[in-house]
């Protein structure tokens, strides 16, 4: 699965592929999908997607698909939409790389790094533009928090807007005291995507635009604002609520992973990549340590890998021995680089609880190992895998 609209069944055992891609966009009408759908635990995905040519414009689509067991037939068969939100800017829909999920309710952030559907209308005829080459960031725009109710498809009334927001990843979201806790791994611009295109990530005056672990509250109620929130009811709009970031972990933090157990539901602990040094010059340093941050106490443990390697996304792993597990019995598995060593890779396995090694295995590949962006772990006798 990719941000396309194609996906592929693949064999676990031999990692042989099962039949012909499946294009999404033949079951529900979408043009691209995100990569990060939502599993339930009965097997449910629910995910996101952008519908370029609706009768009413562009929208985001939240899509629904049922459970297919042991079947080689594709589940999208049965999909269906959840809801459509429409797009804000209608010629120039938001890119997005994944979206939030309570026990209740889809957060969906329209962000300011626009998808431009002239210009990608226009290179599909001359082809000389990729998709990517279509996306500008638009400064000085606000960031837009949509909610959905899972059960109806039903937007809720409230638009919660903030400054200065760009996220590829969200860590998890749940609902308390009439207000939804929303965390992200959070920049404060998004040019260093733009910049990407030419490999220009050294500009200095962008070094500050690190990641950080950022947590954003949105009351559901206007009328019901705590005192003590960084929220405000626009002044002469009862519908759009401003809100600002209180920031978990000020350093480099990205890739959030979470035990999937507490996905939805408050919880404790987000588990991340992010870096030891300081960052003067790169806008994303090479991660070399795995941190682990508790978002109640704000306690913080790194593993350290040194300035050797380079660490991936961090997945969490339940023991399954135990009981009754709290939420961070287990391990956490992530994959490391080995910078003087391209053919060269190791598996190791970290205590969740102190975040120190257990274990680890290295491999010695055939040919260069390139970096790993995510990761999932399944147990081999589970009906539905969970992220």
């Amino acid at each position: 699965m990719t941000e396309t609209v194609f996906t592929r069944q693949i064999n676990p055992e031999t990692l042989e592929t099962i039949g012909e891609r499946t294009r999404i966009g033949d079951y529900v009408t979408v043009n691209l999908a995100t990569a990060h759908p939502h599993v339930l635990e009965d097997g449910t995905v629910l995910n996101m997607g952008s519908h370029f040519t609706h009768k009413k414009g562009p929208h985001y689509c939240i899509i629904q698909v049922p459970p297919s067991y042991d079947s080689e037939e594709t589940a999208f068969k049965g999909a269906k939409l959840l809801a459509e939100i429409p797009v804000s800017s209608k010629l120039y829909p938001s890119y997005y790389h994944s979206f939030g999920m309570t026990e209740d309710k889809i957060i969906f952030i329209e962000q300011p790094l626009y998808f431009s559907v002239p210009q990608f209308m226009i290179s599909s005829y001359i082809r000389r533009r990729t998709p990517k080459d279509c996306l500008f960031w638009q400064p000085n725009t606000k960031t837009k928090f949509h909610v959905v109710c899972r059960k109806t498809g039903q937007i809720h009334p409230i638009l919660y807007e903030t400054d200065d927001l760009f996220t590829f990843h969200h860590a998890n979201a749940y609902e308390e005291d009439g207000s939804l806790i929303v965390d992200v791994a959070g920049y404060d611009d998004a040019k260093f995507v733009i910049n990407g295109r030419s490999g220009d990530f050294g500009n200095k005056k962008e070094a500050k635009n690190k990641p950080t672990l950022r947590r954003y509250i949105l009351p559901l109620n206007a009328s019901k604002i705590p005192q003590n929130s960084s929220a405000t009811l626009r002044p002469g709009n009862r519908y759009i609520i401003d809100i600002s970031p209180t920031v978990l972990y000020k350093r480099f933090f990205e890739f959030p992973r979470i035990n999937y157990k507490f996905n939805g539901r408050k919880y404790e602990f987000v588990y991340g990549a992010s870096s030891s040094r300081q960052i003067e010059i790169e806008v994303f340093p090479e991660p070399d340590q795995l941190t682990k941050v508790d978002v109640d106490s704000g306690k913080v443990i790194s593993w350290v890998g040194g300035d050797k390697v380079m660490v991936s996304e961090p997945v969490f792993v339940q023991n399954p021995t135990i009981e009754n597990p709290t939420e961070d019995d287990g391990v956490v598995l992530a994959n490391l680089l080995h910078k003087e060593d391209p053919q060269k890779t190791t598996l190791i396995v970290l205590d969740a609880k102190i975040m120190h090694e257990i274990g680890s295995v290295v491999f010695k590949a055939d040919g260069a190992v390139t970096p790993t962006l995510h990761g999932q772990w399944s147990n081999l006798n589970d009906k539905v895998h969970l992220y």
